[in-house]
């Protein structure tokens, strides 16, 4: 068994070295690739734990798909635009330009800015004097010689002279977002959304936006759109949509990061660039959620248990962050309102410290967010309204009604929706204490229920 392991072992071996030729190959028909990555932690004032494993990563994922690459790390704004300037000069003609920075980015009075390790934010006024200008980054690669520009943003733009608020994301503080007017030929990626908040990878040694990117930018034959939208579909689902990546791009051609076989690839020749004047962008807009319309029977629970964590402990000062994630079509930001509501809001401990008292509790505006997020199609508010409106809470009770909800529900693979309003066609309420009769029709409800589940 220990020689079957080892030969297999060299095969594989021999495996992994033929692809690596067959890429080394490919790579010497690319155009110049070279990339700069600008990695940001130790602020002063809002310290960072990820960016430098995140350029660490990003670069030698860059370095295996044919990039030429320069990192650099804690940059003040002197050192972001010498940085830049010199690689910007430095872009030989026809070539791929990507710029990749993970810190902090804020954005005051309709612009972009990266913030530098050393600013210490006084008022808005100071910020164009003590950041550097996400434009200028833009400006200078359009003016360079090369045919495709990338910029990669693993940074929240946020405005941190406004008040704070409480959370393990990228920001100072509260949201903000200006649109980038991009020239043609440029991708600008951004690891959130407008008005979006990007995570910091907390208890990860990377954020997960730059660890799913870089996942993406490894797969043969994606264009940068197909993978900049998987990137977007996985972030959402693993977030709840708490972070929703964007991007915006005004390309012509494609560009793959590792192009298909057979693929003609663009010349090394300037003629082919994609860039010369400019354009508007072509801006890739939130389309509403679609993770939880086909997961799986088994990931539900996870989801409950998310949903339950997240209001157990929640209190009202946090509420305008859930209805400004709601607002952007977040579903689970209006659920976790609508059980607020229903519940109450956290407003401390008993004095034995185990029971918690709630407060703030509003039937009406629970009813109006769960019918918000039922409304999205997703199934745990339609079962949750379904059952108020059946039971009376919050609005008049209305049979039709209610199990119309439920029923929508059930269509879905959430496990709970399938068993409730099988009861409750069954004539069994599900709220009360069951018989033993109602409890041998539960009984016969889970096994077809599951039958189903498996089918």
């Amino acid at each position: 068994m220990q020689f079957n392991h080892l030969f297999g072992s060299w095969i594989l071996g021999c495996a992994f070295g033929l692809i690596g030729v067959c890429w080394a190959d490919e790579a010497a028909h690319l155009p110049q690739r070279h990339a700069l990555i600008l990695a940001n932690s130790a602020y002063t004032n809002s310290p960072l734990l990820n960016p430098r494993n995140d350029a660490e990563l990003m670069a030698s994922t860059l370095r295996q798909l044919g990039f030429e690459v320069g990192i650099e790390h804690n940059l003040n704004r002197e050192q972001l635009f010498a940085s830049t300037r010199k690689f910007s000069e430095r872009l030989p003609s026809g070539a791929i330009g990507l710029v990749f920075y993970a810190g902090h980015g804020i954005q005051v009075n309709g612009s972009n800015y990266l913030v530098p390790v050393d600013m210490q934010p006084t008022g808005e006024q100071s910020v164009p004097l003590k950041a550097f200008p996400l434009q200028s980054l833009i400006d200078r690669l359009h003016a360079a010689s090369s045919a495709v520009n990338i910029v990669i943003l693993d940074a929240c733009r946020n405005n941190p002279f406004r008040p704070s608020s409480r959370n393990r994301y990228r920001d100072f503080a509260n949201l903000g977002l200006a649109k980038t007017v991009i020239p043609k030929g440029t991708v600008i990626a951004y690891s959130t959304a407008p008005g979006q908040l990007a995570e910091d990878g907390a208890g990860r040694n990377n954020s997960l936006y730059t660890k799913t990117l870089t996942e993406q930018m490894r797969q043969t034959g994606l264009t940068i759109e197909e993978a900049l939208k998987n990137v977007a579909a996985i972030v959402r689902k693993q977030t709840l949509d708490d972070q929703q990546p964007w991007f915006e791009t005004s390309l012509v051609d494609e560009f793959y990061f590792l192009p298909p076989p057979g693929v003609t690839l663009l010349t090394h020749s300037k003629t082919v660039s994609t860039r010369s004047g400019s354009t508007s962008s072509q801006n890739r807009n939130l389309e509403p959620s679609t993770w939880y319309t086909s997961l799986p029977a088994g990931e539900w629970a996870a989801v409950e248990s998310q949903l339950e964590k997240r209001m157990k402990n929640l209190t009202e000062d946090e509420v305008p962050l859930l209805e400004h994630r709601a607002e952007n079509s977040n579903v689970i930001a209006m659920t976790t309102l609508g059980f607020a509501y229903r519940n109450g809001f956290f407003q401390g401990r008993g004095n034995n410290g185990r029971d918690i008292i709630r407060g703030g509790a509003n039937n009406t505006k629970s009813v109006y967010w769960l019918q918000q997020a039922a409304l999205a199609g997703f199934p745990i508010a339609q079962l949750e309204l379904g059952e108020m409106i059946l039971q009376g809470i919050g609005v008049d009770s209305d049979e039709s009604v209610g199990m119309n909800w439920l029923e929508r529900a059930s269509h879905s693979n959430y496990p709970a929706a399938k068993i409730i309003y099988a009861q409750r066609t069954a004539g069994i309420d599900p709220s009360v204490a069951l018989t033993a009769e109602g409890q041998l029709k539960t009984l016969q409800i889970l096994m077809d229920v599951a039958k189903k589940l498996r089918e």
